[in-house]
């Protein structure tokens, strides 16, 4: 029984969040379970007035087991509660050997004044997103030193630094800003679509910061999550309808499917977690609350490596899914794009106002030019997640896909540098309207139009292949970006100074932000504070560069719509005055 309260008491330590509460957010067995077998367990402390609030349904299954209980709480790598003791010497032996029988029950209680929990468990654990928290109950036998049962719970105090709310504003605002880019006047199309280039490939290059095989700190994995549409990759429920199909596909065509309920997918290997460095047993630990205690070692399967795998495990998509998945996404994408282009060339051709106002020939002609703008969209996610899925040796099939897009997109890309280089025909590239994909260049720099391609190429490889050594993908991740920063330096491709000086700022943002993820190397092995701290710190630059990004897009667009109000108004007065 008083290892039951132990554990109930252990998980529950500090706290404060909205209603200022600690809770467990997930409960794993570090060893697999021999004699304390847990069905459910939800456990809630409340600072205020030092209360516990618990459901637990667990069984103590075997006899004659005589064991001390060795409870240790971790918060950012303090231990401000480690100790052990001897349940043969309290309550006049009762719990020696342990007794057997189930225990199923939920109830509130208050903790002694005596526990002075508020003077051990620093303040912050209360206030930080994303806690990095957990307590240990360990139960070994007397005698033999066996380990009889060990439990684990990470803590959570409700605050996140990944929000629906902000996921579907930032979704919803890059969207917009794609529809005004691609439906905007030709002549506004170019500075345009720079700008809502620049913003979606900070989108993306912040997932892609959040894929190798560093050990990141929760606060910046969950900021990450954000921006998962960036990528086409959206949370869903492992049992969800489109998750189902991709497993259904994967079992026919000779993949290993492993448990689709999600109870056992997203487990991390502590010792990814600094802030689980001083446990001796480093075992796994759930990311997200289950309903079912799984046992998770270092020798299971279902153990999660850092990177792709863990983030996409993260939005409740198995590793060997997060290919198929994009490839769908994008492939319903495509359809509604095509229906929309066969709508409305339907509407020009059957009704003469429309005809009047934009030819079919025009219309084709702008949709063929700024299709290639999808191009960049969509490169570094599918070619990334391409090479992922043959590192998996997983489905033939979904492999088959992955051959197919990622020659596609490197062909498509290919293409248009070729065209880049050689012009079309007797006309110079800069002259037609396809320069304005990727924004307008100088005389003779468009091969910047090719740059990103190449550089997100390369990402892809690092992410995919590179898994794993993560003193190897940081140090070239930073050398593509200070290549990129060197030939913006050199050359200012742009026509415009402001977009030449914006370029370097953010290729400068990024590349500070690479250097500050150093800390972020596993051998390394920076103290859990000051790694939350850079963390969060790299989360304040990358959101104050998105924002930056939006607020040019939005200027320019009333800036643009001003001035062509005003030239209209011009060209209007001019044809009247001679009459006059």
């Amino acid at each position: 029984m008083l290892a039951l309260f132990l554990l109930n008491l252990l998980f529950l330590l500090p706290a404060r969040a909205r209603e200022q509460a600690l809770f467990t957010s997930s409960v794993t067995y570090c060893n697999p379970p021999e004699t304390l077998l847990i069905q459910q367990f939800d456990v809630a402390y409340f600072p205020n007035n030092h209360s516990v609030a618990f459901n637990i349904s667990a069984a103590s299954v075997q006899a004659n087991t005589s064991v001390t209980a060795h409870l240790l709480l971790n918060v950012y790598g303090l231990q401000p509660v480690n100790f052990t003791i001897d349940l043969c010497h309290i309550l006049n032996g009762a719990l020696c050997p342990l007794p057997m029988y189930n225990f199923v029950g939920a109830d509130i209680i208050q903790l002694p004044s005596s526990a002075n929990i508020q003077n051990k468990v620093p303040d912050i654990a209360f206030k930080i997103p994303d806690l990095e928290g957990f307590v240990q109950l360990v139960l070994t036998e007397v005698g033999t030193g066996t380990v009889k049962a060990c439990v684990q719970s990470t803590l959570s105090n409700g605050w996140s630094t990944h929000q629906p709310a902000v996921t579907w504003f930032t979704g919803a605002v890059v969207l917009l800003c794609f529809f005004v880019t691609i439906f905007s006047s030709a002549d506004s199309f170019k500075a345009t679509s720079f700008l809502f280039l620049e913003l979606f490939r900070l989108s993306q290059f912040i997932v892609a910061s959040c894929l190798f095989s560093l050990n990141y700190p929760s606060a910046f994995r969950a900021f990450c999550l954000n921006f998962s549409w960036a990528w086409f990759l959206f949370p869903m429920s492992p049992q969800s309808p489109l998750q189902n199909a991709i497993n259904h596909m994967r079992m026919k065509t000779g993949g290993d499917v492993l448990d689709s309920s999600g109870s056992a997918i997203e487990y991390v290997n502590r010792k990814l977690s600094p802030y689980n460095a001083f446990v001796a047993n480093s075992a796994p630990v759930l990311l997200t609350k289950v309903r079912e205690v799984q046992t998770v070692t270092n020798s299971s399967s279902n153990v999660l490596q850092a990177g792709l795998p863990i983030y996409v495990n993260s939005l409740g998509i198995t590793t060997p899914n997060a290919f198929t998945t994009v490839f769908l996404c994008l492939l319903m994408a495509s359809g509604i794009i095509l229906s929309l282009l066969g709508l409305s060339l339907l509407a020009t051709r059957y009704s003469d106002r429309l005809r009047s106002l934009i030819p079919s020939s025009v219309l084709r002609s702008r949709w063929r030019t700024r299709s290639f703008f999808i191009i960049p969209l969509v490169f570094l996610p599918v070619v990334t997640l391409a090479c992922d899925q043959w590192t998996l040796h997983d489905s033939w099939l979904a492999s088959l896909f992955a051959a197919l897009c990622f020659a596609s997109l490197c062909g498509v890309a290919a293409y248009r540098a070729f065209l880049t280089q050689r012009g079309q025909g007797p006309t110079d590239f800069r002259s037609t309207a396809d320069t304005a994909i990727l924004g307008d260049y100088k005389p003779g720099h468009s091969w910047f139009i090719s740059l990103p391609i190449v550089f997100s190429w390369f990402t892809a490889l690092l992410v995919a292949f590179g898994q794993g050594h993560d003193v190897v993908q940081l140090p070239l991740f930073m050398g593509l970006e200070v290549l990129s920063l060197a030939a913006l330096l050199v050359y200012r491709p742009h026509i415009r100074r402001g977009d030449n000086i914006m370029s370097i700022c953010l290729s400068l943002g990024r590349l500070v932000c690479i250097g500050l993820m150093m800390a972020f190397i596993q051998r390394i092995a920076v103290s859990a504070i000051p790694r939350t701290i850079i963390g969060l710190g790299i989360s304040v630059v990358f959101s104050c560069g998105f924002l930056w990004l939006l607020f040019r897009f939005s200027v320019h667009i009333v800036h643009h719509h001003r001035n062509a109000g005003r030239f209209h108004f011009l060209k209007e007065h001019e044809t009247r005055e001679p009459s006059a």
